[in-house]
């Protein structure tokens, strides 16, 4: 069972039954389809057998309660709205499925997952909601997530180039370009990441930060941080943001063919 991962929390029937649970989040559902109660220590095996583990296996859980979950209503039936969104970057309901991109009715948004090995680090989600502001009158933010998103390396694509991007959307879109791109879910990449690039690739591959317009001062900041890291590492700049050019666009910047 350590190779299983959370999907989701649901409410505990042995904690509902001592009318317990009301936030209806004890129980979290593994991939392997088993449950368990981080509070009752309560389990649902996939062969329908209820059970209390034992302390050895309790310890197996015991990160339950630093675990990232998914919101329980994640499924792929995408509303219009959010691939009418998702087309207008040449993506398509494909790219979703093939990048496990889910939607929650609950948070009306496209949760975009990040795990390794298995295992959920984050998630972020992007919102539709069809209401301006919600009973609390704060405003509805774009995009939200769960987990430490900038701790996160979501490499996508294969290529001797990485490009980094602000955001989920341009770097699925510029990895289907030949080359591998990752989101910051952000400006800064910072000495901490950039170490860890270069642990990862050292020379091997060439580091371009392609931020949004208006971020390009931090670009360049964070080049130079990159190169003093050990990194080749350079900047792009156009006035469009990556997601908003076209494939052959992209390629033409990128000098692929």
């Amino acid at each position: 069972m350590n190779e299983s991962f959370v999907l989701r929390q649901e409410q505990c029937p042995e904690c509902k039954k001592k009318g317990k649970d009301n936030a209806q989040d004890n129980l979290s559902v593994y991939s392997d389809g088993h449950k368990y109660c981080y509070s009752c220590k309560y389990t649902s095996f996939p062969d329908g057998t209820d059970s209390f583990r034992n302390k050895s296996r309790e310890e197996v859980h015991t990160n339950d309660l630093n675990t990232v979950f998914l919101p329980a209503d994640c499924n792929i039936s995408y509303p219009e709205r959010a691939l009418d969104w998702i087309r207008q970057y040449e993506l398509t309901k494909n790219d979703l499925l093939n990048h496990n991109v889910m939607w929650s009715d609950s948070y009306q948004r496209l949760i975009f997952p990040i795990y390794a090995n298995g295992v959920l680090l984050a998630w972020q989600g992007r919102s539709f909601s069809l209401n301006k502001t919600p009973l609390t009158h704060k405003t509805i933010p774009k995009w939200f997530g769960r987990g430490n998103l900038k701790d996160c390396f979501n490499i996508l694509g294969k290529g001797n180039i990485l490009i980094l991007t602000e955001d989920v959307i341009s770097a699925l879109k510029v990895s289907k370009c030949g080359v591998m791109a990752m989101p910051l879910y952000g400006c800064v990449v910072g000495r901490e990441r950039f170490k860890r690039l270069y642990s990862l690739y050292k020379d091997e591959v060439e580091v371009r930060i392609w931020l949004d317009y208006d971020k390009a001062k931090e670009a360049v900041r964070e080049a130079k941080l990159g190169q003093l890291c050990g990194l080749s590492c350079n900047t792009i700049i156009t006035k469009l943001d990556p997601k908003e050019n076209s494939y052959s666009c992209i390629k033409e910047i990128l000098n692929i063919s």
